[in-house]
């Protein structure tokens, strides 16, 4: 895959996928509070607002190596508004510079961390779904993942907050952004939805997003 926060294709990472370094949110002292505020502020804006801070990110890397340095995080947060404070900036700059020798901060983990990581149930309904969609190929391609997506039926198109063509929109580019075109093995598809489910906190909503939204009833789900 693609390295969808900070390069294009064949940049040999991607900041989908999980990293071999599983940053601990509790393990730094106050940083965790300003991942969880950053988290639902990108949240609240959709998959669109996901794929922009990833490629703010990759603008911010002009060495195409996942480091941004200290001006440029500082004048990416401001032209997003992301609302943090500079002792926040700050803290969150260290956390994510620490072991780099050219002292920038890891714009790979940084953007992990931001996102999250899902717990066990949403992690088996992620799982059973590419499943279904993989059809046993060990990939789910991005035509199959895009044709089976009902944008009316997500939760915010339900309620009116949305228009199904502009969700239909905003899925689908977010869906060329983060698999580079290659598609979603099993972690990188994943990791996609770990972005829909910090949109969707409530476990009915995300249910709804991982069973109804692509044609599926939960009995073929395993009644989970």
């Amino acid at each position: 895959q693609s390295y969808a926060v900070a390069g294009g294709p064949g940049t040999g990472y991607s900041a989908i996928t999980r990293s071999s370094i599983v940053f601990n949110e509790a393990g730094v002292n106050g940083v965790g509070p300003v991942l969880r505020g950053l988290r639902n502020s990108i949240a609240r804006r959709g998959l669109k607002g996901w794929r922009n801070l990833s490629e703010r990110f990759q603008q911010a890397d002009f060495r195409k190596n996942g480091g941004v340095m200290r001006g440029d995080w500082q004048r990416m947060h401001r032209n997003m508004g992301l609302g943090l404070s500079p002792e926040e900036q700050e803290l969150l700059f260290r956390s994510f510079s620490q072991g780099r020798k050219d002292g920038t901060m890891d714009s790979r983990e940084c953007f992990r961390a931001i996102r999250g990581q899902l717990d066990d149930r949403r992690l088996a309904l992620v799982n059973r779904l590419f499943d279904f969609l993989s059809q046993g190929q060990g990939t789910v391609l991005d035509t199959a993942i895009k044709e089976r997506f009902d944008a009316k039926s997500t939760p915010i198109c339900l309620v009116g907050a949305k228009d199904a063509r502009s969700e239909r929109q905003d899925f689908d580019e977010a869906v060329d952004h983060f698999s580079g075109g290659k598609g979603f093995d099993s972690e990188g598809f994943a990791s996609f939805f770990t972005m829909l489910s910090a949109m969707y906190p409530e476990e009915d909503e995300f249910k709804l997003i991982t069973t109804t939204v692509f044609g599926i009833r939960d009995a073929n789900l395993g009644g989970c």
